[in-house]
Order: C-alpha cells, then sequence, then structure tokens
C-alpha cells in the first residue's frame, strides 16, 4: 500500500470516528492535513537551567542560568538578604521538602538564545556573554531595564573583555571580538591553540590561559590584531587526564588550576620562563575549579565542597585561612564582590544552583543563601503546565500557556534525581532517585501538594498508571488508590535486565525495555504481570511508543524499529531505520521524532511511519537534545527546554518582553524580541489607542531597539511595536510610561481614595479593643487587623482594587514574615472586638477571626518603618481575585503566616489605623 492511500485511510477512518461523536469532519481534515504539509520548527524555549558563571557590578547580581541571564537587585544589606528560595507549603514539617519559589524575583531576566551561558564579564554599562552557541552584548546601564544589543554566532567557555576586544575561549583557539561598536561586533583575529582551554585571565598587556598539555599559555596583547605568544609551561606530569581550568594574577605571580587537582604557583616575572615556585595539590584535595584573588585573598571554588579562601600576602605560599563546605555539588564559577556593607562571595554549582556567602569575616564565610536551578531528567505536559524533572533538588512547574514564553510558576522539592514523571488525573507521580516516590496534588498546578514523599525503596527512569496501579521500573508496582497511603504490592526481578522500566501501553499490555530487550507483559491482573513476548534489542538507554499495534522503538545505541505487536507472543519486525542515535521518541500524526540524549548526535530527527514497512526520515533538527521528551497537542518538549512545533501548526511571528528603559526627561528606549528576524517599528502618543508619532527601522533582528527623542516632560506616553518578517506582521499590546518631570516639579495627580469605615487590631487579651490604637500583624500571629469598606456607587467598570497600608514601624527587622489578606466573613465592632469576640455579645466562629478566601499576600522583609506596602484585593497579581463591583461592602483580616526559621514568626508589622494621618485606603481603577 502506498503512503498516499495510507495516510488517506487514516484521515477516513479519524474523521469518521470523531465526526460520529462531534461532527467537525471538516476541521479534522485541514488539521491533520496541516500536520502532514508543515515542517518542524523550534516555537520557544525554557531558557532557565545550569549555572556555570555569575558577576555583580554597581549594586547588581548577574546570574548565568542556562541561556538566561537573571539579575538582582543588591544595592542594600537588605535587599541581598530577601533574595532566597523559600517555601511556600512544607510537607509534614520538613523544612526542605515541599513547594518552593524565589522570595525575591529577578528585577529582569535576559533571555540570551546563546545556548548554556559559559562566561559572563563586566565593562563599563555592557555586559558580554558567551553561550555555548553565540556571543551576546547587553546593555546593563539600567539593569531593570536590561537589553540586547547584539549578538555573534561564536560559541566559547569564557570571555575577558579590555578596551575594545573581548577575548573569547572556544575550542582550540581564542577569538578576539572587536567590540568598539556594541551593535556591530566582529571577529578581529585569532590565537590559534593545539589543544582546548577552558578559561583566561587578563592583565595588564599579558593574556593568561591553559589547556592539557600546556599549563600555562602567556601572550602579549599590547596589539590586540596581532597576539604574540611569550612563553608556556608544561604539565609537570604529563598526564592526559589533568587539565587547567582556571587562572588568576597577583603581581608577578600566576595561580593555575589544575582542575581537581588543586593549583600551582607559577613565578611570571619573566614572562619568556614561567617557573613553578609552590603548589597546593592533591587527588580531589582540594576539587579545586575555579579561582579569584581579591586583595590578599584567593578565592578557589572546590567541587562538593564550596570554596577554600587562602591568604596571599607571601605570593608564593599561600596560606589557607578558611573552607566553606555549604555549598556541595558540581561548584562552578567564584565570584568576590565588595559592598558598603561587607564582602560577598557568589558560586555556582552546575546542577545544584548559585549561592550567596556573607565573607565580610573572611575566616567564617556564612551561607545567606542557595537558589536551585533547572537541569532536568525527565518532563510530562498536562494542560498549560509542564513539569520538569530536575537533575537535582525536585520538580519544577512551568505555565507553558504561551509556549513562545514559558517560565517557572513554582517548584516541587523531594530531595530527588526526578528520572521519571507521570500523570494520572490530578496527581502527578515523581520517580526520585535517593528520595523514592513522590506523589503530588496537582489540581491547581502553581499550588501543588505533596500527599507522599520518600515511600517505596529507590525508584527512577518512567512509570505508567493503569487503574490506580502504579508500575515502575524493576518491577514494581504500587497500588496508589489512597493517594496519603500508597502500599507496595509487587516487587520481582523479571529478567528484563539494567534499565528495566516500563515505556508504553498496549490495551492490557505494557512494553517494558532493559538491557536484555523489548518485553510485551499483560497486567490484565494488574498485580500478577506475566511476560508473553520479547523481541531482541538492547533497550537500557531507549524508548518506545505504541501506534496501533506497531512498537516503534528507539534502541538507545541507534536506529528505530516498527514492530508489529498485534499478536503479543509473537513481536514482527516490520522495518528498521540505520544510522539514527536517540534515546526518546514520540509519534504525532504519520511522524516520529527521535530525540538524542547528547547534542552532538545530531539533533532532533523525524521519520515518516506512515507505511511502518518503510520508514523514511524526512528531516532533523540541529541542536534538540535531552535525557527525555513529551508531546501535547502536536507540541514537543524536551527535558532540555525545547519546545517545538510538530507542524500541525503554523509557527506564527511573536512579540515578547516589550520594555520601556532609560526614562528621561525627553527620551526612552524600547526594547523588545522577536522569535524571528524581522524588521523594528514604535508608534506612540500621548493618548491611549491615538498614535501620532513613529520611528522605524528597517534591519531585520531578533533583538529590537528604537529610542524615542524629543518627548515632553511629566508626560504620559502610549505605546505599540510591531515587527514584519516575510508576510508576517504581528503588533504588541499598548505599553504606557511617563517621561520625568522638569527639576523642581512635584507636582503629583493623586487618585480618588476609599478609606475605611472601621478597622482595628485584634489579639490575644480579654479587654475590647478601644478602636483606634495603631494596627499590628505578627508575633507569634498574636495581633491581626480588621477593616471594613464600602465602594461608594461609581462610573465605569472596575479593572483593579488596591490596598495601601502605612507602616509605621517594625519589631524585629532581622527577621521575616508573609502577611496574608483574607476576606473576613461576619462583622465586627471596632470598639468591642478582641480574639474571641467580633462584638460585645457575639463570638467569632473560629478565635481570632473567620477567615475566608485568601486574596493576596505580601512578603514582609527588612525594616518597612517609613513606607508604605499594597495588596490586590480585584486585579492582575492578587493570588484569588475578588469580583468586586461599585456599592459592595468588603471586610478585610491580615494575618501573620511564618515560614523559614521559626524565628521568623518574632516579627511584626505596626500600621497607621484610620484615626491616624497615613490611614489605610483603597484605589479603584476603572477601565
Amino acid at each position: 500500500m502506498d503512503k498516499k492511500r495510507k495516510i488517506l485511510r487514516f484521515c477516513e477512518a479519524k474523521i469518521a470516528e470523531i465526526a460520529k461523536n462531534t461532527g467537525v469532519a471538516a476541521v479534522v481534515v485541514f488539521l491533520f492535513l496541516s500536520v502532514v504539509s508543515a515542517s518542524t520548527q523550534p516555537i520557544g524555549k525554557w531558557g532557565n537551567g545550569p549555572s556555570f558563571d555569575i558577576a555583580a557590578a554597581n549594586g547588581y547580581l548577574l546570574v548565568g542560568a542556562g541561556e538566561q541571564v537573571r539579575i538582582y537587585d543588591i544595592s542594600t544589606k537588605e535587599k541581598i538578604e530577601s533574595i532566597a528560595f523559600e517555601p511556600v507549603r512544607l510537607f509534614n514539617g520538613y523544612s526542605d521538602v515541599g513547594t518552593f519559589r524565589e522570595r525575591t524575583p529577578p528585577v529582569k531576566i535576559l533571555h540570551t538564545d546563546a545556548g548554556i551561558i559559559q562566561g559572563l564579564y563586566v565593562s563599563g554599562s555592557h555586559l558580554y556573554i558567551i553561550g555555548e552557541k553565540r556571543f551576546v552584548i547587553a546593555d546593563i546601564s539600567n539593569p531593570a531595564s536590561a537589553f540586547i544589543v547584539s549578538s555573534l554566532a561564536i560559541g566559547g567557555r569564557d570571555v575577558h573583555v579590555q578596551g575594545n576586544y573581548a577575548y573569547v575561549t572556544g575550542g582550540s583557539k581564542i577569538t578576539v571580538i572587536d567590540v568598539t561598536d556594541k551593535s556591530n561586533p566582529f571577529p578581529a583575529a585569532y590565537i590559534n591553540l593545539n589543544e582546548d582551554v577552558r578559561r583566561l585571565y587578563i592583565s595588564g598587556n599579558y593574556l593568561l590561559t591553559g589547556g592539557n598539555s600546556i599549563f600555562l599559555y602567556i601572550y602579549d596583547i599590547s596589539d590586540p590584531l596581532h597576539p604574540s605568544l611569550l612563553g608556556t609551561w608544561a604539565d609537570p606530569y604529563s598526564d592526559p587526564r589533568r587539565s587547567v581550568s582556571s587562572v588568576a594574577v597577583s603581581g608577578s605571580y600566576a595561580y593555575v588550576v589544575d582542575y581537581h587537582y588543586g593549583m600551582h604557583v607559577i613565578d611570571i616575572s619573566n614572562p619568556a620562563n614561567p617557573v613553578e615556585v609552590n603548589s597546593v595539590i592533591g587527588q580531589n584535595e582540594p576539587n579545586a575549579n575555579d579561582i579569584k584573588v581579591f586583595g590578599r585573598y584567593l578565592f578557589l571554588s572546590t567541587r562538593y565542597e564550596g570554596f577554600r579562601v587562602y591568604d596571599i600576602s607571601n605570593p608564593a605560599n599561600p596560606a589557607l585561612v578558611a573552607v566553606f563546605s555549604d555549598f556541595p555539588g558540581y561548584v562552578e564559577g567564584i565570584y568576590v564582590y565588595q559592598t558598603g556593607y561587607g564582602l560577598y562571595v557568589f558560586e555556582t554549582g552546575y546542577s545544584t544552583g548559585w549561592a550567596i556567602v556573607d565573607a565580610s569575616d573572611v575566616e567564617n564565610p556564612t551561607l545567606l543563601a542557595k537558589i536551585p536551578v533547572p537541569t532536568c531528567d525527565s518532563v510530562v505536559v498536562r494542560g498549560n503546565y509542564a513539569f520538569y524533572g530536575g537533575h537535582n533538588d525536585g520538580v519544577w512547574v512551568v505555565d507553558v500557556s504561551d509556549p513562545s514564553n514559558p517560565h517557572e510558576v513554582i517548584m516541587i522539592k523531594n530531595k530527588g534525581r526526578n528520572t521519571g514523571l507521570a500523570i494520572d488525573g490530578d496527581y502527578l507521580y515523581i520517580a526520585g532517585s535517593w528520595s523514592e516516590l513522590t506523589i503530588a496534588d496537582i489540581s491547581n498546578p502553581e499550588d501543588p501538594v505533596i500527599t507522599v514523599w520518600d515511600f517505596g525503596g529507590d525508584i527512577g527512569g518512567e512509570m505508567m498508571v493503569i487503574d490506580n496501579y502504579l508500575y515502575a521500573g524493576g518491577v514494581k508496582i504500587f497500588d496508589v488508590s489512597d493517594k496519603h497511603n500508597p502500599r507496595l504490592v509487587y516487587s520481582a526481578d523479571l529478567g528484563f535486565g539494567r534499565g528495566a522500566q516500563p515505556l508504553a501501553r498496549y490495551g492490557d499490555y505494557l512494553i517494558f525495555g532493559g538491557q536484555n530487550g523489548l518485553f510485551v507483559v499483560d497486567v490484565s491482573d494488574r498485580t500478577n504481570p506475566v511476560v508473553v513476548g520479547q523481541y531482541n534489542l538492547d533497550m537500557y538507554t531507549g524508548d518506545a511508543e505504541v501506534v496501533g499495534n506497531i512498537v516503534f522503538a528507539v534502541e538507545g545505541s541507534g536506529n528505530l524499529y516498527a514492530i508489529d505487536i498485534s499478536n503479543p507472543a509473537n513481536p514482527v519486525l516490520l522495518d528498521s531505520t540505520t544510522g539514527i542515535i536517540a534515546n526518546k521518541i514520540a509519534v504525532y500524526g504519520s511522524m516520529a521524532y527521535l530525540l538524542p540524549r547528547i547534542s552532538t548526535w545530531g539533533g532532533l530527527r523525524v521519520v515518516d511511519v506512515s507505511d511502518p514497512e518503510n520508514l523514511k526520515l524526512v528531516e532533523s533538527l540541529e541542536g534538540v537534545y535531552g535525557n527525555d521528551m513529551a508531546e501535547s497537542n502536536g507540541i514537543l518538549y524536551t527535558s532540555e527546554g525545547h519546545i517545538i512545533s510538530t507542524g500541525q501548526i503554523e509557527v506564527p511571528l511573536t512579540i515578547s518582553v516589550v520594555n520601556v528603559g532609560n526614562i528621561t526627561q525627553d527620551s526612552a528606549v524600547v526594547t523588545w524580541q522577536t522569535n524571528k528576524d524581522a524588521d523594528s517599528l514604535v508608534e506612540y502618543g500621548t493618548v491611549s489607542g491615538r498614535y501620532t508619532e513613529s520611528i522605524y527601522d528597517s534591519g531585520l533582528t531578533k533583538y529590537h531597539t528604537l529610542t524615542l527623542t524629543g518627548l515632553n516632560p511629566g508626560t504620559t506616553y502610549y505605546l505599540r511595536v510591531t515587527s514584519v518578517a516575510g508576510t508576517e506582521t504581528v503588533t504588541s499590546q499598548e505599553v504606557t510610561f511617563k517621561t520625568q518631570a522638569k527639576s523642581g516639579d512635584t507636582s503629583v495627580q493623586p487618585a480618588d481614595k476609599i478609606y475605611p469605615e472601621k478597622d482595628a487590631r485584634i489579639s490575644p487579651i480579654t479587654r475590647w479593643n478601644n478602636g483606634n490604637a495603631e494596627l499590628i500583624v505578627g508575633s507569634h500571629d498574636r495581633y491581626r487587623t480588621v477593616m471594613e469598606f464600602t465602594l461608594p456607587d461609581g462610573m465605569g467598570e472596575i479593572k483593579s482594587v488596591k490596598l495601601y497600608l502605612y507602616v509605621e514601624s517594625t519589631e524585629y527587622s532581622n527577621y521575616n514574615h508573609t502577611i496574608e489578606l483574607y476576606t473576613l466573613e461576619n462583622a465586627f465592632d471596632e470598639n468591642a472586638v478582641n480574639w474571641t469576640h467580633r462584638t460585645a455579645s457575639e463570638e467569632w466562629d473560629n478565635p481570632g477571626g473567620d477567615l475566608g478566601i485568601l486574596i493576596d499576600h505580601y512578603n514582609a522583609t527588612g525594616d518597612l518603618s517609613g513606607t508604605w506596602i499594597s495588596f490586590t484585593l480585584k486585579g492582575g497579581g492578587a493570588d484569588n481575585p475578588l469580583n468586586l463591583s461599585w456599592g459592595d461592602t468588603v471586610r478585610l483580616i491580615l494575618v501573620q503566616k511564618v515560614t523559614g526559621d521559626w524565628h521568623n514568626k518574632y516579627r511584626y508589622d505596626r500600621f497607621d489605623s484610620r484615626e491616624g494621618e497615613n490611614r489605610p485606603y483603597l484605589v479603584v481603577e476603572t477601565v
């Protein structure tokens, strides 16, 4: 049977099946034909990922994480101490198991499209980024509005900038890039080497780096376009297993890191003849990686530990003064930063995240925060959310409702290596090596609830759920009908060999794979699996998917197989391909998508499987790889974060990350990104929806920057951006901004304020409230605050409602807590209310006030004295926005929620009451 006839028969069958139930056959034909006609292409990437380098400058921290640069404000001690990964919902009282998210998100995330970022370097107002695929320059003159200026298709591992030149390591050469014009960098010269090098260091006119056979190269770069080799120092051990990972210089001494072994001290006073004068060397003692010199101290990052500090007052004889061991893992980059409030060390760990360490007392460094990053081994998708199983720590929940702009919302922390995920109904099952089985209720994906953790022994790899029975590798079967109390009901070695795991389902049969073959297992008796068929393949690192009665299997070491299992006891090979290395497979429509685990193994391969007896490779997508892959609604998701259209939907031109920054009295810089190379247009004006001015750039780019000039001071402007690529045009939503006022112009346009009709603080005392005392929240949750507002009769549709509170003072500001805002059930008497009574005669149904819906929350950190804080009652940003209308009365209660350190419960914040000058108020915004 030829391909067209098979496709037509498939269409006819699907049309008949769906039309019988829905009556929409014409739509099905269109969608299926689009699968056949369109090509596979990337539509987005969740760029957060492994962390290799970190830097700080001008009060901001810049972290490389995957393809992102995440920028944090660290201009004050309070701000740097507010950076944390804090619990949202802990499991059974554990301090490190539950759901977590960043307390203080980045002020800006740069999406670089550079591949995994390897190196960062700040020079002046620009950040230079080197990733596996690209070299990128970003303008960070205003870090909160940072934007990408340009990029080059040059990948590498480290970058250093001096003058108008950037020096980038990559393979066996160093590329000298002219960055005089930041918008148009270009390669200007090369330093060719005989071996790969990792990091480099520039000191004056000297460039230093090291490799495998030569531990130190010294180049003269006084003429950047004609670098000349001055001297070398060879590997003293002639050991091909050893290499140099980093270099630093202090005075006339170079400190050369012998990767995993320690460091060498090299006298470079005569660059033509470097001489070793000392060393700190041992087998993984210290397990060294990166190095930085700061004054008389040398900081050495050490794997599975953290870092070590050496006093180099005598530079030829480093003396160990401190060992910081609170950041175990694959430690990579290290950066030392002096602030006006202390000395800090920032470190990255490939799969463990990054850390902030207070080193003000250099002999006793103290961990302040550890922020995990997602390096992922597994992925599943449900609706608008993708769940990524982390190589360490937990499962990341990512909003993929807009595939071109995915973003993480929360992490389910189980402390495991999460190699397998399965979803059944409202529950997520996590196979966590080291942390065993975890089950989480994901009925609300943005607020998952762990129901079971660390159950059932070591578990890893794929899982399948059938009728409340979970099948896992081994073979293990769990009864999960009670999500809080699973039971292991079967465990046996059925001879599948290493890597045994369930890969696909065929009715009452499961397809298992292992080193000893591909197995067909009858599970009609759910707790008594019976092997009925086998095909000899090495499936240790392979995968399979069933379509109809055909198993499509990738062997892992290479090849795709189409195997007929219509007779489960006698699997029959129909066809196979050769020369394709893949570890995961997904089949959609008439195409199979084959994913390799390693980036250099050829990328995603697309095979036409419409005729299982004649498999045909039809397409390749380089640079797409990962440990796992999931398909949902014709879109592929890899564990490396790639989001790929299978061709069912055409990928439109999209605009994202529209930003207005560097705003002055008469100018502003507008930046945005597109997913394709396109031109740039900004239309703007002073009236919403009316754009009387415009600025245009015909240059094609994914990173768009236009500067608006001749603006009026203190004026609100409205704009939209448009980009055109070929025949496609896309226009953004309207964006608004306001220029700076003229000097001395302090006029303010006050919003109409709605003040409370009554408010009070309630505390566990027997006497009644006096009705005019200041409001308090906190102190072991002893103090709560209640208030009542009535919205007046007004005009227009209400868009948002916000509550503002003035903080009179903060007690125990060194601790933190969360203030939660709930609706208050039942009325209250502000002059006769306490912890037990809402009026002089009526008690609360629940002591402390009758809580209704959680509306919003505020993370209170540092001393808030003299500031206003706000909560959203209606509109974007609220946890659970209320549906308020004109004339409504709303009663509110604020309570303390303590997370993290138990000492945080001591904190409390005092607010002005409605009798005070800075009394609470609501602001209503209308459409």
